[in-house]
């Protein structure tokens, strides 16, 4: 049988969301911080498509305003694919070269536990790249055009990360050429592609942070409330790269401190579950399991790395943690200096 020849839309430039006739798409990233994801024997470092798309699904679920659960868990099965009846109407498939692990430190703050991942240069000191390629299945009425899985696809990259200890800075990339825009410029970019998802102008840029529209007051689950931007990196390593592991060691140190540290009546920082006799760590807590809800990644601009946190509503089994002393405290570790205390909005 005669090989068919497919058309591929190369995303060469910042004008990467043109793409009228749905063609398929290479996207190429590089690597941000180091990715600890793994293949199927959980110690081999290793990008897959399908992790990937929890990661697109996650990003999706919590940019939404809707309020019913049956209506959000509907319009994910036609966007992402189910279990049941719904097809997934994207393919993902890495069409570069596989990128080898190298030994890295996992927690920055101790130095001595140290895992493989694929890190943002090798060892002949060349930035890792990858090239995603993205295809649609087939056009219905529900399902989206390119434009919209791609605008998730670099968001959820740049806000969520892949693999473990993606909720504190780790597992990011970007693409290519986004290392040439300034920091406003990618602030603009997180915004659009935020409006794109969530299917309505549901977000607004104000200053250094982007604010959620809707009432998220009304909805019982985590959402984001609001995307905060840092004080922009610039130091540089030795081989002339953003400093991205001070960067990683300044968020674990924030983490460990935050865990440790008294407030002036000496109690734990502890956020309180609103109507509730519990307390909980909003940046993340063992027992039981609760995944931290600051979101904290990083982007690579031409004036150096910009630290983006994305604020996630905290709720716990249903109920709310009064996280707001907490956040602020941790933004004012990482940062090195005074944070805005602004309530919650």
């Amino acid at each position: 049988m005669k090989n068919e020849e497919v058309a591929i839309c190369e995303v060469t430039t910042n004008d990467h969301t043109k793409n009228p006739n749905n063609m398929p798409y290479n996207m190429p990233f590089k690597v941000i911080t180091p990715i600890f994801s793994y293949g199927a024997d959980q110690k081999t470092p290793e990008i897959r498509p399908a992790s990937i798309k929890g990661m697109m699904r996650y990003m999706w679920r919590i940019a939404q305003s809707l309020i019913s659960s049956d209506e959000l868990l509907k319009k994910e099965s036609e966007l992402f694919g189910d279990a049941q009846k719904h097809v997934s109407p994207i393919r993902l498939a890495i069409v570069s070269k596989a990128l080898k692990g190298e030994s890295t430190s996992f927690l920055f703050h101790k130095n001595k536990f140290n895992k493989d991942a694929i890190l943002p240069q090798n060892k002949q000191k060349q930035v890792n790249t990858f090239t995603l390629r993205m295809s649609l299945r087939f056009k219905s009425e529900s399902s989206k055009n390119m434009h919209f899985y791609e605008s998730l696809l670099e968001l959820s990259f740049m806000l969520m990360g892949l693999g473990q200890r993606s909720r504190k800075g780790r597992g990011r990339a970007q693409i290519f050429s986004n290392e040439k825009l300034s920091s406003d410029e990618i602030k603009t970019k997180i915004l659009n592609h935020l409006n794109v998802i969530a299917e309505e102008r549901s977000y607004e840029l104000d200053g250094k942070i982007i604010k959620s529209q809707f009432n998220f007051k009304n909805i019982n689950r985590p959402v984001i409330e609001k995307v905060q931007f840092g004080k922009l990196r610039t130091t540089k390593q030795k081989n002339g790269t953003w400093d991205w592991k001070g960067f990683l060691k300044s968020v674990d140190d924030a983490l460990h401190k935050i865990k440790v540290l008294k407030d002036s009546r000496g109690n734990s920082l502890k956020s309180k579950v609103k109507n509730d006799k519990g307390w909980k760590f909003a940046t993340g807590d063992a027992s039981p399991r609760f995944a931290s809800s600051i979101i904290v990644g990083v982007a690579d601009t031409k004036e150096g790395l910009l630290p983006i946190y994305t604020f996630v509503k905290p709720v716990v089994d249903g109920k709310l943690l009064d996280a707001t002393t907490e956040w602020n405290r941790f933004i004012e570790l990482i940062e090195g200096r005074e944070a805005n205390h602004e309530s919650r909005k």
